[in-house]
């Protein structure tokens, strides 16, 4: 009787997931999802990005798929689908997540505002998904605004404080992630309540970046007309960013 009573307890289990990385799209998600995953406490989905909480195919296959995606004996669960900070065209995530997971803690990580749109234009174009020469996409950038309105942080994040508050919710600098992993993860697993770290040989693993797999000449610049125009739209966010987190971004370009 006693050891049945412990298998219970001890068996893997489906569940819901009790953190999310929320984004923001190629700003390192998947560093720091692949760097969680060494974590011996932490079991992340696999796929990375199930996107359960937005309307579409995977959430057509039910909830108890979804749990599936989480059995597992690790004390924390979690994902990491970039669409969740894409609150334009998927507006209904915060809402949907707030039902199922009231407590989940949340981790957004963010990058230079400009150097995450040129990321996000080269996945497109890799991907065949973009066939527009760089300046005449952002130029010509919705509605809705694919690239710009991903980079609007504090507009993705203050959708978010209406169903979350501020405790429960990381903001992360892709920038620190990759100057300083060990602090940055450190700081991710006290936010996630767990006292283990990520072990010392995961830190070295720098994954790949879409700047790495494109060839440096494909890479545009960002001409001083396009910057005076992304930055008339994204400034104003970043204020408020910086007002409702209290960090100064310090190293980002606007």
């Amino acid at each position: 009787m006693l050891r049945r009573l412990f298998h219970k307890l001890t068996s893997p289990r489906s569940r819901l997931p009790d953190f999310f990385i929320i984004g923001a799209m190629k700003a390192a998600t998947t560093s720091l999802y692949l760097y969680l995953e060494h974590h011996p406490q932490i079991h992340v989905s696999h796929p990375k990005e199930p996107a359960y909480f937005i309307d579409g195919r995977d959430r057509d296959r039910g909830l108890d798929w979804y749990k599936s995606l989480f059995v597992t004996r690790c004390r924390l669960a979690g994902e990491a689908s970039t669409s969740y900070s894409k609150a334009t065209r998927f507006p209904e995530v915060p809402k949907r997540l707030r039902e199922a997971v009231p407590e989940a803690r949340l981790i957004y990580i963010l990058r230079d505002p400009l150097e995450r749109i040129v990321s996000h234009y080269l996945h497109c174009l890799r991907e065949g998904w973009e066939k527009r020469p760089f300046e005449e996409a952002l130029y010509h950038d919705g509605p809705p605004r694919l690239y710009v309105d991903a980079s609007r942080y504090a507009f993705q994040l203050e959708r978010y404080l209406e169903y979350f508050p501020m405790e429960q919710i990381l903001i992360l600098e892709t920038e620190r992630l990759a100057e300083e992993p060990g602090k940055t993860l450190d700081e991710t697993c006290r936010f996630l309540g767990l006292k283990n770290k990520i072990p010392q040989e995961a830190l070295g693993v720098r994954y790949n970046t879409t700047r790495s797999r494109m060839p440096k000449t494909e890479r545009p610049e960002i001409s001083p007309a396009l910057r005076r125009h992304l930055s008339d739209q994204l400034a104003p966010d970043i204020a408020r960013l910086r007002a409702l987190t209290g960090k100064p971004f310090q190293s980002w370009s606007l």
